[in-house]
């Protein structure tokens, strides 16, 4: 139930759903933390786009990195956001994961991922990379598929500052030969898809007015393309065609969803 402001209550269905979806995250089923000095850590939501985009990035990045392994876990920002109690269990068992699995670096491809990692990594005693200018530095031409057409390029909120990851992005996109537009707003002027820190869960009514002056940059013929698999999932849910920029190198997704993590998460474990 929202407020007069927009704002909701702790027991809204969103909160709940929030709430569902960390604890699950966080659960047996959906981790999966493998003993390895460098890990491809590639997010909750992007390990719903399936098994066969995220090994295809694995294998560009072992390249240069051939001890690197393949991580299924969430980075806690949800709890985070929402401030939920379990949050310090969360973090705390994150941390112990990681020093155990013997982790020394993180390549992170969800900016979101990026950020919380980071500010873990003083006390994990690892570094964190994004995966974009690793993958520019291995890319091969027979690693990619034809792309969706009519690409236009949105950028996530969190990286208005990350001038130099934002270039990563579009250099590979170049390098791999792909064409796309940019909207209206692009770069540091970007607009957030309305999801920045967890909002549509703690106040839908003005994360959906961002998300509806973002759509106005977007036409029903183009695909929105994206290194946020999150903000994808916000502008499909409108119904918008949309691509992650690894979907648009090594081939889109038949399935997207929680049924995909899972067996995403079972193939990396090895069931």
């Amino acid at each position: 139930m929202a407020t007069k402001a927009g704002k909701t209550s702790p027991w809204t269905k969103a909160m709940l759903g929030a709430r569902l979806h960390q604890h699950l995250s966080f659960s047996r089923l959906f981790t999966q933390i493998p003993q390895a000095p460098v890990l491809f850590w590639p997010g909750c939501s992007l390990m719903g786009l399936g098994y066969s985009v995220l090994q295809k990035t694995l294998e560009v990045l072992a390249r240069s990195e051939p001890e690197i392994k393949l991580a299924a876990a969430c980075c806690g920002k949800p709890s985070r956001s929402l401030d939920l109690p379990a949050y310090k269990k969360r973090r705390a068992w994150l941390l112990q994961s990681l020093k155990q699995a013997g982790c020394q670096k993180i390549y992170t491809a969800c900016p979101h991922c990026t950020e919380d990692l980071q500010a873990l990594a003083p006390e994990g005693d690892f570094t964190v990379a994004t995966i974009w200018q690793a993958l520019r530095d291995n890319l091969q031409a027979s690693d990619l598929v034809s792309p969706p057409p009519n690409l236009v390029l949105h950028d996530p909120c969190p990286l208005r500052q990350k001038p130099g990851v934002r270039a990563d992005v579009r250099q590979l996109l170049s390098q791999a030969g792909l064409a796309w537009e940019e909207p209206a707003h692009t770069g540091a002027e970007t607009i957030c898809c309305g999801q920045v820190e967890m909002l549509h869960v703690l106040n839908p009514l003005a994360s959906e007015k961002l998300t509806q002056q973002r759509l106005k940059d977007f036409t029903a013929d183009e695909t929105i393309c994206s290194y946020c698999q999150s903000c994808l999932n916000r502008f499909a849910a409108h119904g918008y065609q949309t691509a992650h920029v690894l979907e648009a190198l090594f081939g889109v997704a038949a399935q997207k969803g929680w049924t995909t993590r899972y067996k995403c998460v079972r193939q990396i474990k090895g069931d």
